[in-house]
């Protein structure tokens, strides 16, 4: 669990120090430079998601910069060349598991270079320097900076598939942030590979068809095995104890695959009619983490189901695939934290800019999980935002 993060930074000031949250502010960075090398993310203008945040200034004061990226990133940058310049610049011994091309290995962060390195990126961009940055990163001994750097050297490594050894292994890392980037940026770039695959297996829950009238709490990508959620994991027993009594506490509770792709989404809100009817449970509240909004918001467009209202927590915006049926939901909260990281790795919006939606945006930072979080509910105050 990270300490939430209050007062980001971003450009060189944020790889100064190494403390949590400049860990998590260097991360953010290291994404947003992927951004510019892609070219397909909304920066700014009406719908961009600078336009979020009350450190939009800041934030485009850092990263404007990079620009200039965009148009030189047509073709991809030879890992040999930007070794070379490394080794040349910082010398072979620091440079020794980057000659080795193994980004498995991790290797201690030197806080000169990764300043250097990130300075000279925004005193002069190119693709050269910003190759330079992303493969240093990448062997890190931060596992969410490595997989924040190899999520953005995908797209320009001219050895792009070196980047899938350092996700996978991410998958199962303590750091549970690292862990939902490194597993949404895996599927999207190798959705079969086994470490994927693992995630989501596992048969659903049936419901037993006892009648109910009851809250519920929906896992989202990846958290199907995750304790959380669980009937006796720490923020269900919250909601049960201070937020929804009728939340719904049996060992049937419902679950999906929590597969990312949008077939698994299809498929959770198919699950989640045919369990609701059988449970005959008549307009809930439903309380969704994540892309397990994504999948209730399609159950919302499905004969049959009301929902009294629908909590989104953390849930990244993808308006041609997922909104809300207000027709069949009497109302929608979204909850979520400043700049998501999950959600950057996942392409998605920021924010749902509807008249129809309660839009609660914490002054927390990057964490995806802040959302599930006991303290922070409380801290917050969150339960009056319902």
């Amino acid at each position: 669990m990270h300490k939430p993060v209050y007062d980001p930074k971003f450009g060189p000031e944020a790889f100064k120090d190494s403390e949590d949250s400049d860990i998590q502010s260097q991360a953010a960075n290291l994404l947003l430079l992927g951004l510019y090398v892609r070219e397909n993310y909304p920066m700014g203008g009406k719908r961009g998601f600078l336009n979020t945040y009350s450190k939009r200034d800041q934030i485009r004061e850092a990263i404007n910069p990079l620009r200039v990226l965009a148009s030189q990133t047509k073709t991809r940058v030879p890992i040999q060349h930007t070794q070379t310049n490394m080794v040349k610049r910082y010398g072979a011994a620091k440079m020794a598991a980057l000659s080795r091309h193994a980004p498995q290995e991790k290797i201690a962060s030197d806080k000169e270079i990764c300043y250097d390195l990130v300075q000279r990126l925004y005193a002069q961009p190119d693709v050269d320097t910003a190759s330079e940055v992303l493969e240093y990163f990448m062997y890190n001994e931060s596992d969410l900076l490595r997989v924040a750097a190899a999520a953005s050297n995908f797209d320009l490594s001219d050895e792009p598939q070196r980047v899938i050894p350092v996700l996978a292994a991410a998958t199962s890392s303590p750091d549970t942030l690292a862990r939902d980037i490194a597993a949404t940026v895996l599927a999207r770039i190798a959705p079969q590979h086994p470490r994927v695959l693992a995630l989501s297996r596992g048969a659903s829950t049936q419901a037993d068809g006892t009648p109910s009238n009851t809250s519920l709490l929906v896992h989202g990508t990846w958290a199907k095995q995750a304790a959380w959620w669980h009937p006796g994991g720490d923020f269900h027993t919250y909601l049960l104890n201070h937020v929804r009594r009728d939340l719904y506490n049996r060992p049937d509770r419902f679950d999906w695959s929590g597969g990312y792709s949008h077939e698994a989404r299809v498929d959770a809100a198919e699950e989640f009619i045919a369990w609701t009817t059988a449970k005959q449970i008549s307009s809930p509240d439903v309380f969704t983490h994540s892309h397990g909004g994504s999948a209730v918001m399609l159950a919302s467009h499905r004969p049959g189901l009301k929902i009294k209202e629908l909590v989104l927590l953390s849930c990244p915006v993808h308006l041609d695939r997922y909104f809300p049926n207000f027709s069949n939901i009497q109302k929608t909260v979204s909850i979520r934290v400043r700049l998501d990281l999950v959600i950057l790795a996942d392409f998605g919006g920021q924010k749902f800019k509807h008249p129809n939606i309660e839009e609660n945006v914490l002054p927390i930072w990057f964490d995806h999980a802040a959302t599930h979080e006991e303290q922070v509910w409380v801290d917050h105050n969150v339960p009056n935002m319902l």
